[in-house]
């Protein structure tokens, strides 16, 4: 159970962070999509953000740009979001 759970926080803060990031919806129209509130996706994206390893000095790395994952490659269209 624990597992499903840790699954399903991670696909949230996930879809929030694509929300933001990729569609251009606010924290606050992101975070009520995915069942957040505005401050708590704040947090959660912040926190992405500044992990040690930076999902942004990923992101940027151009050897990481090639196109083979698919698009919401994390998310699990069986999920509570699909």
């Amino acid at each position: 159970m624990h597992g499903a759970l840790d699954r399903q926080k991670d696909e949230q803060i996930l879809m929030a962070l694509h929300l933001v990031e990729n569609v251009g919806l606010t924290h606050k129209d992101a975070a009520h999509l995915v069942g957040m509130t505005k401050n708590a996706c704040i947090g959660a994206i912040n926190r992405v953000r500044n992990e040690e390893t930076g999902v942004h000095s990923i992101i940027r790395n151009p050897a990481n740009k090639d196109r083979s994952q698919k698009p919401l490659w994390w998310f699990d269209p069986t999920s509570e979001f699909g």
